[in-house]
């Protein structure tokens, strides 16, 4: 028959892996949510720049087009 002991103490290399296994893919979920996030940010943010650069270009072009008529 074999002996179990009751005074067990510290965790179990199992119970370890477990945990770090847990971890790492609650880490991975938040790290990839944060990702998409910060590209979507970059998008909007390169959109804006891009549109103010449209908008310079257009009035630059309706500038030009006045100065042509002497005005």
């Amino acid at each position: 028959m074999m002996k179990i002991k009751k005074n067990k103490k510290g965790f179990t290399f199992t119970e370890i892996v477990l945990v770090v296994a847990i971890i790492v893919i609650i880490a991975s979920a938040v790290l990839l949510g944060a990702n998409e996030y910060l590209n979507t940010a970059y998008a909007a943010e390169d959109g804006v720049d891009a549109s103010v650069v449209s908008l310079k270009s257009n009035i630059t072009d309706k500038e030009n087009d006045l100065k042509k008529k002497g005005f």
